[in-house]
């Protein structure tokens, strides 16, 4: 779902653009008290999505 995200927005996005997105799209139902950190998590380990500044990310 972030990479699809990420995919169409054609730029790199920061974190709190692509939180902000999520939420505000509600693309995911979660029960976690702290999404951010789960997202932060995703991001971080995912193969498919680079790392391109600090903070921002591009698929």
């Amino acid at each position: 779902m972030v990479v699809a995200l990420l995919k169409a927005n054609k730029k790199p996005m920061a974190f709190p653009e692509i939180m902000a997105t999520i939420q505000k799209k509600k693309l995911v139902k979660t029960k976690s008290a702290n999404f951010a950190n789960v997202l932060r998590r995703t991001i971080s380990t995912s193969s498919k999505i680079k790392r391109v500044g600090r903070g921002v990310y591009r698929a």
